[in-house]
């Protein structure tokens, strides 16, 4: 009796480019991964007490209401409560210390004219957080513009896609606001300038996220600037001459004390 013949693996020869898995999402089934949320409830629907809530799992790495989450640093900013506040709300949920580098809660000096300034974009760029709360966000430049001011919607979109473009790969921005009875949102909608709106409501001693639309992730980021060539040379007035070496570190010579290559 023979043995069937089976069929040698077939080895491919070339390289086939393979798409990276997507993130996993910050917490499953209600924040995604790479997206920037709208937090929505009714004036006393628990609004703070769930971002909180958010702060504490995942500074941890805890679940939410049985949903897991991802272990990502944490930032906090708040425009009308003291941050001393708010960590001792978060460690009493979370029911343990929570590290000062997974977790950290400032007072949000923000200006929609502004913007966030160097300092904050430098410290969050450099720290890794992975998500970022801002609460009170009706309390941002309200009394310049109003909020339904279209320029509102403008800078707030525009904020939030700043706070964006510095949190960790995979990471999300929520930004807290009030709705109506309805629903809708209580002043200028901000448009493109959130991937998903969430609705928040309680119940039964339970609290329920339920996203209303629009409902679009995978935000691109801006891509990371492109590395010279070893052969690129470019002068300029007062410096030196040099070029890249074969080990990518730049070589300087002087040649002409009036020159210099632009790196």
């Amino acid at each position: 009796m023979t043995k069937p013949r089976t069929k040698a693996p077939i080895v491919p020869t070339g390289t086939v480019p393979v798409e990276p898995p997507p993130p996993a999402a910050v917490i499953a089934d209600t924040l995604p991964a790479d997206t920037v949320a709208l937090l929505v409830g009714l004036p006393g629907s628990g609004r703070m007490a769930t971002l909180c809530e958010w702060a504490a799992a995942v500074a941890h790495g805890d679940d939410w209401e049985g949903r897991p989450t991802q272990r990502r640093k944490v930032l906090y900013l708040d425009l009308s409560k003291e941050p001393r506040d708010i960590a001792n709300m978060i460690e009493a949920m979370a029911g343990k210390e929570t590290p000062a580098d997974w977790l950290r809660v400032l007072p949000a000096r923000i200006g929609l004219r502004d913007g966030l300034g160097h300092l904050l974009t430098d410290l969050i760029a450099a720290n890794g957080y992975g998500l970022i709360l801002v609460d009170a966000l009706a309390d941002i430049d309200r009394q310049s513009t109003g909020l339904d001011h279209p320029i509102y919607a403008d800078r707030a979109a525009a904020l939030a896609a700043r706070l964006f473009d510095v949190t960790a790969p995979g990471g999300s921005v929520v930004l807290a606001h009030t709705c109506d009875a309805r629903g809708a949102i209580v002043g200028a909608p901000l448009g493109d300038g959130v991937d998903v709106t969430l609705r928040l409501t309680r119940g039964g001693g339970r609290t329920f996220v339920r996203p209303v639309g629009p409902a679009r992730s995978g935000r691109r980021r801006p891509p990371p600037p492109a590395p010279p060539r070893p052969d690129q040379t470019v002068f300029e007035v007062y410096g030196d001459l040099g070029f890249w070496g074969p080990d990518g570190q730049w070589v300087s010579s002087t040649v002409d004390p009036n020159m210099r290559v632009r790196r």
